[in-house]
C-alpha cells in the first residue's frame, strides 16, 4: 500500500525518480544535459529543497523558480509540450510512489507552477515580439 510524503527522505525519493524518468526521456535528457547537467547533484538537492518548501513549509529553497526557467527559456525555447509532458511524466512517478493529501497537494502545485511558468514565458515573448516589430 502506498504511503503519503511524509518527510526529507519521501521528497528525496520522489524527486530522483522523477529526475530518472526524465533522463530518459530525450527531449527532457537533452535539457538536462544542457542546463541541469552542469551540476546535476545540486539541481537535485534544489529540488528537493523546492519541494520540501512548498509541502512542508520548510523554507530551505531559496532561489527564484522563475528567473531559473527563464533563462533555461531564453536559450532552449520552452514550450506547451515541455510544460505538458512534464506535468504527465510528474503526475505519473507522484502516482505510482505516494498517495494521500500531501502528493494531491504535490501535484496541485506542480499544475500551478507550470502553468504560471509558462503563463510568464508566454507574456515575455509576446513584449519581445511587439518589441521587434
Amino acid at each position: 500500500m502506498k504511503t503519503d510524503i511524509r518527510n526529507k527522505a519521501d521528497i528525496q525519493s520522489l524527486v530522483d525518480t522523477f529526475h530518472r524518468r526524465l533522463r530518459q526521456d530525450p527531449e527532457f535528457d537533452l535539457l538536462f544535459e544542457q542546463f541541469a547537467q552542469k551540476n546535476e547533484t545540486e539541481h537535485l538537492e534544489a529540488m528537493t529543497a523546492f519541494w520540501e518548501s512548498a509541502l512542508f513549509q520548510a523554507g530551505v529553497y531559496k532561489a527564484n523558480t522563475l528567473d531559473i526557467h527563464l533563462d533555461i527559456h531564453f536559450q532552449y525555447r520552452l514550450k506547451a509540450a515541455h510544460f505538458n509532458h512534464w506535468l504527465v511524466v510528474f503526475q505519473e512517478t507522484l502516482e505510482d510512489l505516494f498517495d494521500g493529501p500531501n502528493a494531491r497537494q504535490a501535484l496541485e502545485k506542480a499544475i500551478s507552477m507550470a502553468s504560471v511558468i509558462k503563463m510568464k514565458i508566454d507574456h515575455l515573448d509576446g513584449l519581445r515580439q511587439a518589441l521587434n516589430n
